[in-house]
């Protein structure tokens, strides 16, 4: 089987020279983790989320002053898109990378292969995966966040200003988002763990935007929550076996 049989066509690019805060902005509208980054037509490097937060977010450096040249993983590692797939995973193995951008001809970007990828998944091993308790304490926070939402919405439909209800909230996204930062780096296998940290980190990105809208915040919110609850079963369920 070959990479080009594997690999994800719908790969992100974005310019050397835009911001820390674009990246972002595009990986939260366009669903993904990580942007191939692009100069006078060429893959260079890539920008990941975990990027985004060791260089940038977790220096205090403001995003929209971090250009994507000075914190982009380079020189890029790519395989050509004819190569097996065992040499793409040997490749990961040895370089230690978890993204190939795929390359069609040496030059251009068809693609890219991650260890997400099911096929490549099989030949890691398996790792620890956050635990009951540890996903109860993110909940207790996010279910807090839910209750201040509940006020600004009282508050709102009252006319009178929501700015102590709001700050608080975004105390608490901004607390659930360093927990759970911290648990996505440790347990970075955790799949079902990561996709809730997406929607966590959706709130987050906008409440440091300051793109705020109550109806929205609402459903992510709900979803979140309904999808760690479900997570937190099974894991205890896994933990009792």
């Amino acid at each position: 089987m070959k990479v080009k049989d594997i690999m994800s066509k719908s790969v992100v690019t974005v310019g050397a020279d835009a911001s820390a805060e674009a990246a972002a902005r595009l990986m939260r509208d366009r669903n993904v983790g990580s942007l191939v980054v692009i100069e006078k037509g060429m893959p260079v490097g890539i920008v990941t989320e975990r990027d985004l937060i060791t260089k940038a977010l977790a220096e205090n450096k403001k995003p929209s002053d971090v250009i994507l040249r000075n914190i982009m993983s380079a020189p890029l590692i790519t395989i050509d898109a004819e190569k097996s797939v065992s040499e793409a995973i040997e490749l990961m193995k040895e370089k230690g990378v978890r993204r190939l951008p795929v390359l069609e001809g040496g030059k251009q970007l068809v693609g890219i292969v991650t260890v997400r990828e099911p096929f490549v998944r099989r030949f890691y091993p398996e790792r620890a995966c956050v635990s009951a308790p540890l996903l109860e304490e993110v909940e207790d926070l996010l279910l807090t966040a839910e209750r201040l939402l509940g006020r600004v919405g009282e508050a709102l439909s009252r006319g009178a200003p929501p700015d102590e209800y709001y700050r608080e909230y975004l105390d608490v996204i901004r607390e659930a988002y360093r927990e759970m930062k911290g648990l996505v780096v440790r347990y970075d296998d955790d799949e079902e763990f990561y996709k809730i940290f997406r929607g966590v980190r959706e709130l987050y990105v906008e409440s440091e935007l300051g793109d705020f809208k109550l109806k929205r915040e609402r459903e992510i919110l709900r979803r979140i929550l309904e999808d760690l609850r479900k997570l937190i079963t099974r894991r205890r369920a896994g933990e009792a076996s």
